[in-house]
């Protein structure tokens, strides 16, 4: 294995989310019901100032079959979501 094989190896290993602080969330997502208050085509933009990065969110839900968040990265600007997040 190379050197740099190995330096994005690791990279890659500290980026693992803790799926234990996942379920969490996604446990809270799933009390919030947010789908009740959103429907599929009611975006909402989220701003983090500190970083100068925006993303789009879709609420997942309102039609009830499938409940969760895409979110898109505004940077990208493209069409597939960089998360989707069912609960």
């Amino acid at each position: 294995m190379l050197q740099e094989d190995e330096e994005v190896d690791s990279l890659l290993e500290s980026l693992k989310p803790d799926l234990l602080s996942l379920f969490e969330l996604t446990n809270d997502l799933k009390k919030l019901k947010p789908w009740q208050y959103l429907r599929d085509d009611e975006v909402v933009i989220i701003d983090f100032e500190d970083a100068d990065y925006k993303v789009l969110v879709s609420v997942m839900g309102a039609g009830g079959e499938e409940f969760g968040l895409m979110i898109f990265d505004m940077e990208l600007q493209t069409a597939p979501p960089i998360v989707r997040w069912y609960v």
